[in-house]
């Protein structure tokens, strides 16, 4: 969609559902829809204030919605079908001995990986979690996990990526 992703600009949440968005901790300020449109709530004494800038990079943000809504539903599904298409082609065509597939060791990693290894089908993948930290639990657990219920070949340094291509 032309927005960057991983490290670069991230927007944040754009929305909450109301039990979450009337906690008094959340990032201030808050909009606040009403009959006549939006305001922002600032009057939020208990609110960690504010984390960064409030709208991200509002012009990416709008390219995306444009593009968005200029698809509709049966344009947007027409081109979610067409990038698998293609990749799938792509994917043949290539006929990898090895997928490497590299992964923030961060919150949401699980996630980003089995959907990632699911869309790969059958190819043999190899998932490297960047910037691993064995001190971090986190990382250690999304590890674990990968490795031991998800089964997945699961590398933390380079050097360990490089034995994995050298093997096939």
């Amino acid at each position: 969609m032309g927005t960057e992703w991983g490290d670069g600009t991230r927007c944040g949440r754009a929305g909450l559902p109301e039990p979450v968005a009337g906690q008094p901790f959340l990032p201030s300020p808050v909009v606040r829809r009403h009959r006549d449109g939006f305001t922002l709530d600032r009057d939020r004494p208990q609110s960690v204030g504010r984390v960064r800038s409030f709208a991200g990079n509002f012009q990416v943000v709008v390219r995306a919605y444009a593009w968005l809504l200029s698809l509709g539903a049966e344009g947007l599904r027409t081109v979610a079908q067409t990038a698998v298409l293609n990749n799938n082609y792509l994917a043949h065509l290539l006929a990898p001995d090895l997928v490497v597939l590299v992964a923030a060791a961060e919150l949401g990693v699980i996630n980003a990986v089995r959907s990632s290894v699911d869309a790969l089908g059958p190819l043999p993948v190899a998932v490297y979690l960047n910037r691993y930290d064995a001190a971090n639990e986190l990382h250690r657990r999304n590890r674990e996990w990968l490795t031991d219920r998800d089964e997945l070949d699961v590398c933390t340094t380079l050097d360990e990526v490089e034995r994995k291509l050298l093997q096939k």
